[in-house]
């Protein structure tokens, strides 16, 4: 949480600081023309790099970090992380899981990085068959999404 914490604050810390420094580039290049290339790629550079954090934060909820299968109820529940690093819990069937290449939603998002989609939701989900436990769990969870043949 702390990490967390840092990370938000030293990207705000480095959007505010985007403005300061470049009202500094600008005068600057009012007195030298050849300064505003400088200036232009140097805010675009320190707004991007303020950015990352929010970006990381953004790819890193679709990252499921476990995966629960009970046989009884046929019900999957999956554990990732939120924004400020809770948990979170997301439970579903099997006939809720879609593949991402045949998802309307894949259309819609900005950024698709995404394996399958749960209740409208991107995922990554690990398509390795090794990293699973129980082999007709990830049977049962993979049935409607398209695994190439050879791959991990």
């Amino acid at each position: 949480m702390l990490l967390q914490l840092l990370s938000l604050s030293s990207s705000a810390l480095g959007l505010i600081m985007v403005p300061i420094l470049s009202s500094y580039l600008w005068e600057a290049a009012r007195e030298q023309p050849n300064i505003m290339l400088f200036a232009i790629v140097a805010n675009t550079f320190l707004t991007l790099l303020s950015l990352t954090p929010l970006l990381l934060q953004f790819l890193v909820k679709r990252f499921i970090v476990d995966i629960y299968y009970n046989s009884e109820t046929k019900v999957f529940t999956t554990i990732h992380y939120g924004f400020l690093l809770n948990k979170r819990a997301l439970r579903f069937r099997v006939d809720h899981v879609v593949d991402a290449a045949q998802a309307p939603e894949m259309k819609k998002l900005w950024l698709p990085l995404a394996t399958v989609f749960v209740h409208g939701r991107p995922l990554l989900l690990s398509l390795d068959p090794n990293s699973y436990v129980d082999r007709s769990a990830f049977e049962l969870l993979t049935k409607n999404v398209y695994i190439p043949p050879g791959s991990d």
